[in-house]
């Protein structure tokens, strides 16, 4: 199955988004604030495991990242995609 084509917007939107992300990454480092030990804050520090049956598009947790992530200004970070 491939991808649906890209609309127009998207062409410019993207790559603006990317940029604008390493630059929100840049300002945390400035700040102090790893990146790493974000991610990590969700879990504890621990990793997540599912019980190897299933796998959703999107859990609670995800919803949870992805809020934050568009709260300090990232884009396309939905809770399908975390």
């Amino acid at each position: 199955m491939h991808d649906p084509p890209l609309r127009l917007g998207q062409w410019r939107r993207r790559p603006e988004a990317t940029i604008a992300a390493a630059r929100i990454y840049c300002d945390m480092l400035a700040r102090g604030e790893d990146f790493a030990d974000f991610c990590w804050s969700f879990t504890g520090g621990k990793v997540l495991c599912g019980d190897g049956r299933s796998l959703p598009a999107s859990t609670p947790k995800s919803g949870e990242i992805s809020n934050e992530l568009k709260r300090r200004g990232f884009k396309f970070v939905g809770p399908v995609i975390v």
